[in-house]
């Protein structure tokens, strides 16, 4: 009789390592279930035996659940060809509730662990369709922690990961609530949102304010994430808290709610950004929220250009000063106020000039030596309150000159310019169409606040592909401008690091005289053939 209590040990072990994992380890494979254990174990020949082992069965699952309440109810990594029909079902071809339209063919998977959405344009009736899946009838679930991780390729649909709660016809949020955990969109002020629907005849909804300020564009994997519970809805992306939405202000839905999976749009105004693929890498639903949760996982982005200005001298394989040129009308470029000092930096000097009245000032840039098209580029410096300075790290892409061809032919991208500087203030821009009567701009509204003129060092980065241009300040997304705005230029460009002044910038102004001499330090500078994966995912 001593066979079946070995087997009832090895049950009560297993069970409750299991449901450990689900909250700590997070494998892969879902965690077995005390069923799937105890079916190996062999008939008891007495009704006592069967008695004993129901009972320290019961018990083991009572103990576990007090030691860790946090489980995995529900895991998809898309392994394989097919989509798992025991888990999902394609949503219905047609129009949804929400305008967009589905096709089944637009929904697969890629073979690479991937679920793959698409979104195209239907030529005959101009509207824009898109693959969308639901675990409808298959899995639903209330109260608990609901996370995906995916890679959005490029702005513009309305698609995303949902959670249809309870009955989407109903007019109360407690009776029915769409969650929308994570919802691209094609707006220049908002990468994404998270949205709350419901009472679909009056379109009720409301998007909690995101305080994160991710990229979700940049080509990489990011997790997406919402706790449902009785205090309300908690947003988070890549392991961070982005929004939340207390029950104060709206009652949670706590019915069951099955997920939904989706690549759309209502509209043809993002038809120039097509194809757009989402793709998907897992979906998990947990219990309650994990003690840690999970970063998604990146191929290595590979460096193009690198330099660290050690040494005393200027890489003559990488730079050239620039030509001493008269700058803005208050400033010129001499070679002499450009060097290495010896101690791992780049130093551009600003000096006044007495004799010609105007701020000396050193550049210098890549042309001839490197340049290059989509990919992130990424300098630390170090800038000053000095009045009238005015340092950048910029590109000129393409044929910039030109007043014809519109962005995509030529761009200067100015990753940053410490502009008014005395006042705390700098920017980005973009400028194409020439510099004459054509000329257009587009400087993206600051979504990060940092002093940068508080004597240390920052990075400053730019990461540019088809979807857009996406400017970082020490890793967090400060401002971008999507290709709806102004369409990405795909031509190499090369690197200027420069300082300079203008009358209309305090240039020659007492204060900038007083002020002077002035330096900008350069750390140093790298390209990527991609967006490197952020150390570290904080809040501004």
């Amino acid at each position: 009789m001593k066979k079946p209590k070995l087997y009832i040990i090895t049950a009560a072990l297993l069970c409750a390592a299991a449901l450990t994992m689900a909250c700590t380890d997070k494998t892969d494979a879902p965690p077995e279930t005390t069923a799937d254990v105890t079916a190996e174990v062999t008939s008891p020949d007495t009704k006592e035996e069967t008695q004993a082992m129901t009972e320290e069965k019961t018990t083991t699952e009572e103990t576990t659940e007090g030691e860790t309440d946090c489980r995995i109810l529900f895991e998809d990594h898309f392994d394989g060809t097919e989509l798992d029909a025991t888990k999902w079902t394609k949503c219905p071809e047609g129009e949804s509730p929400d305008g967009a339209i589905w096709e089944d063919e637009l929904s697969s998977l890629d073979g690479n662990g991937h679920l793959v959405l698409s979104m195209t344009l239907d030529e005959a009736t101009g509207k824009l369709k898109g693959g969308a899946i639901k675990s409808e009838g298959l899995f639903a679930y209330g109260y608990g922690y609901y996370e995906a991780c995916i890679r959005f390729s490029t702005p513009g649909t309305t698609g995303g990961f949902s959670i249809i709660a309870g009955d989407p016809t109903a007019t109360a949020a407690a009776d029915g609530t769409k969650i929308s955990v994570v919802q691209s969109q094609a707006s220049n002020t908002a990468p994404y949102s998270h949205v709350l629907s419901w009472n679909p005849e009056k379109n009720k909804s409301s998007t909690p304010a995101v305080h994160t300020a991710n990229n979700i564009y940049d080509g990489l994997f990011h997790t997406f994430g919402v706790l449902r519970s009785e205090d309300g809805y908690t947003f988070y992306v890549d392991g961070v808290e982005s929004a939340t939405f207390p029950s104060r202000r709206l009652t949670p839905c706590a019915l069951d709610g099955y997920l939904q999976l989706a690549c759309g749009a209502t509209d043809g105004s993002m038809d120039h950004l097509l194809p757009n693929d989402i793709l998907v890498d897992y979906v998990r639903v947990y219990s309650s929220l994990p003690e840690t949760l999970d970063k998604a996982v990146n191929a290595e982005a590979t460096p193009v250009f690198s330099d660290d200005f050690d040494g005393t001298e200027l890489d003559a394989t990488k730079w050239e000063k620039c030509p001493e040129w008269e700058r803005q009308g208050k400033s010129q470029w001499k070679n002499d106020l450009s060097y290495v000092d010896g101690e791992g930096n780049l130093v551009l000097k600003m000096e006044w000039d007495e004799t010609t009245q105007l701020v000396n000032c050193g550049a210098v840039r890549t042309l001839g030596r490197f340049a290059y098209g989509y990919g992130y580029y990424e300098a630390r410096m170090k800038f000053t309150p000095h009045h009238g300075a005015w340092g950048a790290f910029w590109m000129m892409c393409g044929n910039v000159s030109s007043e014809v061809n519109g962005a995509t032919d030529g761009v200067e991208i100015d990753i940053i310019e410490s502009i008014d500087n005395q006042n705390g203030i700098y920017n980005h821009n973009l400028h194409w169409d020439g510099y004459g009567a054509a000329h257009k701009s587009a400087p993206p509204s600051l979504l990060t606040k940092i002093d940068i003129y508080d004597g240390e060092y920052h990075t400053f980065g730019m990461l540019r592909n088809e979807t857009g241009y996406y400017f970082y300040i020490d890793g967090m997304l400060s401002g971008f401008i999507l290709a709806n705005q102004c369409e990405a230029c795909p031509a190499d460009g090369y690197i200027k690091l420069t300082c300079e002044s203008a009358e209309w910038s305090g240039g020659g102004s007492p204060e900038c005289i007083a002020d002077m001499p002035a330096e900008v330090f350069v750390d140093y500078v790298r390209v990527y053939d991609t967006m490197p994966v952020p150390a570290v995912q904080a809040n501004p």
